[in-house]
C-alpha cells in the first residue's frame, strides 16, 4: 500500500516520505520525524501494518512538537509509543470507530 503524501498536524503540512530501508536500518528505526523541514520518514520493508504504525508514532511526535507540549524526551516516547500502541490496536479491532469519526469529522454541515 503507497504511503499519504501528506499529513496535517496543526495549522502545519507534513511531508511523508519512504525510508530508505537500508538507512532505517543502520539506524534501528522504523521511522522518523524531522521538525525544521516539516518531513516524515516510514520504513515500509517491514509491511503495511508496522508502517501504519511507524506512521502513527511519527505523526504524533509531530503533534507533541507542533503543540508545544511541554515533555522532556524520555517521556514522550513513552508517551508516544503507549497511544501508538492503544490507538493502533483501536483502529484494527474497531475499524467502525474510526470510520464514524472520519465520517462524522468530514461531512458537511447543512444550512
Amino acid at each position: 500500500m503507497k504511503l499519504p503524501a501528506s499529513v496535517k498536524v496543526g495549522a502545519l503540512d507534513y511531508a511523508i516520505a519512504e525510508f530508505a530501508g537500508r538507512d532505517a536500518a543502520s539506524r534501528n528505526l522504523y521511522g522518523e520525524v524531522l521538525h525544521p523541514s516539516q518531513r516524515i520518514h516510514v520504513d515500509t520493508s517491514h509491511g503495511p501494518a508496522r508502517s501504519a504504525l511507524a506512521l502513527l508514532h511519527e505523526f504524533l511526535h509531530a503533534a507533541i512538537n507542533v503543540h508545544d507540549i511541554d515533555v522532556d524526551d524520555e517521556k514522550e516516547e513513552t508517551i508516544v509509543r503507549q497511544l501508538t500502541a492503544s490507538i493502533g490496536a483501536a483502529m484494527r479491532d474497531s475499524p467502525e470507530v474510526f470510520r464514524f469519526l472520519v465520517d462524522s469529522l468530514t461531512q458537511r454541515e447543512e444550512a
